[in-house]
């Protein structure tokens, strides 16, 4: 430990701020009332609660490590925060009693894999604020969740299947994540009465009908579509393996949309309703491959801070041509826009680089993560011209680069251009490769 920790978690023992056990060379005294206890286990010996702690006060509680003892939950009456993230000792009798604590505002279960049931007296926590669920292996939620009335925030794995009555929940702002084709219609048509959601995980994937495109599917796809337009208070949403969703449905957005990431979804352009969103902040999408057009659109958003584009060229490149396609760069200029954009992505590891910076280019960007690969650059006729236009980005501070290839001569062609590139820029960009 350095030495200002070493100072910190002294300080906080000493004025009872925390008790920490388990922690090398750091004895543990016998407070009276012990606030806020941590207990740090390690892979050799189980670590066990000492018994000269009074436990009753506590109102605090994370238990990490690999082998603890997990205490009873009747021994915390007054217990507000309760952390098991990566606990591995933890089970589902463990939760026996879990109800006990009423005061509980938050409770993390985040990547306890032996966890695979929610005891149903879960519904009885009044106060519980935070459930995170991640990382269990818990399928289904117990109908008793929609009693949690003051739960603003709960997050589940994919492939969770969640109870009627959620639209009880009239504090959650933050949902993550809802597997669309696991649900029944009666609990998607209760999200557009969710007046208080700001955060949304959509998952599209069907896990149990090995790909199969059916009516009953697309039936739900459209009452989501529906919901959504009615969450006008909606500030991020995130969506998993819904490229028909992306590209055809969710038009009108909520206009107060500020965050957008799509994953696994890959479409051939930018859909024109991105356009609409006049308070986007974040934008993630995969595309085959972006043309000009795209650009205006993106480069339209006004606010737009940070925009990340990850190209999937393998639809291209599968597709059966009759022509060799047009070999064209995707010029970004003054003209293009992006007037707020401080980072930006552009993933194409896989592909060739049809991307380059003019005049004028994203004039507030300083931060640039860029990733090809040379040989595929070289191979569509851009005789090895690894010139990106680095100098036309006025604001850069920082480039990240990813050169990706099983040729190293051109690999290192093209790191050696982008690193002359870098140095020959007015400010002098910190360069790395990943």
């Amino acid at each position: 430990m350095t030495p200002i920790l070493d100072f910190i978690i002294s300080k906080s023992t000493e004025e009872n701020f925390v008790t920490l056990v388990g922690v090398p060379s750091l004895s543990v005294g016998t407070q009276s009332k012990v606030r806020r206890l941590s207990l740090q286990a390690g892979k050799q010996k189980e670590l066990i609660v000492p018994k000269g702690l009074v436990l009753s006060h506590v109102r605090s509680l994370d238990v990490f490590g690999e082998s603890v003892k997990i205490p009873s939950m009747d021994k915390f009456r007054h217990l507000r925060f309760l952390d098991f993230e990566g606990c591995k000792q933890l089970e589902n009798h463990h939760l026996k009693n879990i109800d006990n604590l009423f005061q509980l505002r938050y409770l993390s279960l985040h990547g306890v894999k032996k966890v695979s049931n929610l005891p149903e007296q879960i519904g009885r926590l009044w106060c519980l604020e935070t459930l995170d669920l991640n990382g269990t292996s818990v399928c289904e939620l117990p109908a008793s969740i929609v009693n949690l009335k003051r739960l603003v925030h709960l997050l589940v794995n994919h492939n969770v299947t969640l109870p009627c009555g959620i639209s009880k929940l009239q504090a959650l702002e933050k949902l993550k994540v809802v597997t669309v084709y696991n649900q029944s219609f009666n609990l998607l048509q209760e999200f557009e009465h969710q007046p208080s959601l700001k955060a949304l995980t959509l998952d599209f994937e069907d896990y149990n009908s090995a790909d199969r495109v059916n009516a009953e599917n697309e039936s739900k796809k459209d009452i989501v579509v529906a919901s959504l337009k009615n969450l006008g208070n909606l500030l991020s949403l995130a969506v998993w393996d819904g490229p028909e969703f992306v590209r055809e449905s969710l038009c009108p957005m909520p206009l107060s949309l500020q965050k957008l990431k799509v994953w696994r979804s890959s479409i051939p352009h930018v859909p024109k309703w991105v356009g609409s969103l006049v308070n986007l902040q974040e934008l993630r999408l995969e595309l085959f491959r972006p043309e000009q057009k795209d650009l205006y659109i993106l480069g339209g958003l006004p606010v737009l801070r940070c925009l990340v584009l990850e190209i999937d060229d393998c639809e291209t490149i599968n597709t059966p041509l009759t022509e060799e396609p047009e070999v064209t760069r995707v010029i970004v200029c003054g003209e293009v826009g992006f007037p707020c954009l401080r980072i930006f992505v552009y993933d194409n590891r896989y592909a060739w680089m049809n991307l380059t910076f003019a005049a004028g280019a994203m004039p507030n960007v300083d931060d640039l993560l860029i990733a090809f690969d040379p040989e595929e650059t070289e191979s569509v006729g851009t005789s090895g011209d690894f010139d990106l236009g680095i100098e036309y980005l006025p604001s850069l501070v920082r480039i990240r680069c990813v050169v990706w290839g099983f040729n190293s001569s051109r690999v290192e062609a093209a790191e050696t251009a982008i690193r002359e590139a870098a140095y020959a820029h007015p400010n002098r960009p910190t360069l790395r490769f990943d």
